[in-house]
């Protein structure tokens, strides 16, 4: 009951924060980082590169690839980010060292490699320089719990951010899919956002186990 209650917990902080104003950019800036570097690693894995990564202040991004498989580059934005959630929390507690090692190596990498603009490299820096407070807490419970809360705010954005798409601009990734597939772009909306709850649900159920 007690990590139910805390999974609870985390879930209520994360929709309180994302609609404080200001207070939620910083986090929102590592969903949208997590969902553009998923973008970039499905472009790397299927034969492609990445040839530029951006992140704006409003929480929105964009990560430039070229070649690869370009339907499993567009799908994997929103399942990434809901993956990288699940992992954040649920190594949070006994890898939380090495999780923070990965992710600012992950974050040096984007902004050698990939950041070719002023605001995205002040995010990304803002980025590292929490990941390095963090490393450097000297409380590992208080720093397993910070993660553990970075997982389900990744994973509560990944359910809400897919239904933004549905505006009418004919802009984003569901677009993007229904113009490759044929198939209407709610349905990849749908897909996405089932797969982040699912993965909340799993979260859940896990945590319900320990004792």
């Amino acid at each position: 009951m007690e990590h139910q209650l805390k999974i609870v917990g985390y879930i209520c902080l994360a929709f309180a924060l994302s609609w404080a104003p200001i207070l939620h950019w910083p986090v929102t800036w590592f969903q949208t980082f997590f969902h553009e570097i998923s973008h970039g690693i499905a472009a790397i894995l299927t034969g492609g590169k990445i040839t530029k990564i951006t992140l704006s202040f409003d929480g929105s991004g964009q990560c430039i690839t070229r070649g690869g498989v370009r339907f499993l580059i567009t799908f994997s934005g929103y399942v990434g980010a809901s993956l990288w959630g699940l992992f954040v929390f649920r190594m949070a507690k006994s890898q939380g060292f090495w999780i923070i090692s990965l992710l600012v190596a992950l974050v040096v990498c984007c902004l050698i490699f990939w950041v070719r603009d002023i605001q995205t490299a002040f995010i990304v820096l803002i980025i590292l320089s929490l990941l390095i407070a963090l490393s450097k807490l000297q409380f590992p419970k208080i720093q397993s719990q910070v993660l553990e809360f970075i997982g389900i705010y990744i994973l509560i954005d990944a359910i809400k951010s897919p239904f933004y798409l549905m505006d009418g601009k004919n802009l984003g990734d569901g677009y993007t899919l229904s113009k490759l597939t044929y198939i209407p772009e709610f349905f990849w909306i749908f897909i996405w956002f089932s797969i982040a709850l699912s993965l909340l649900i799993l979260i859940s159920e896990l945590n319900s186990k320990i004792t």
